[in-house]
């Protein structure tokens, strides 16, 4: 799979951004976007971010350099720890064969 132009591989975004969060699209789009944003705001967190669809729903991926900045975002939003590995094994898990 490519990427898209100017964006940094994947390999080097999960060394720059390892501690990662995801939640639910439906706690991070509309009406919940901006109190999301203003928490990540001053932040070290990948500026692009990225989404997976799995169990029939899109899941948002909040990546942060500092563990202790990804906690207090889980602890604010909720969410579950997440890292490239437990994503590709999903991946993998619903692909069509």
């Amino acid at each position: 799979m490519s990427r898209a132009r100017g964006r940094m591989p994947a390999t080097m975004a999960n060394a720059r951004w390892p501690h990662q969060i995801v939640l639910p699209a439906e706690k991070v789009n509309g009406r919940c976007h901006p109190p999301v944003m203003a928490f990540c705001n001053g932040l070290d967190k990948d500026p692009l971010g990225h989404s997976y669809a799995h169990d029939g729903g899109w899941h948002i991926v909040f990546a942060f350099a500092q563990r202790e900045d990804a906690e207090r975002f889980q602890a604010t939003f909720g969410g579950e720890w997440t890292d490239h590995e437990k994503r590709r094994a999903l991946k993998s898990r619903t692909a069509c064969r």
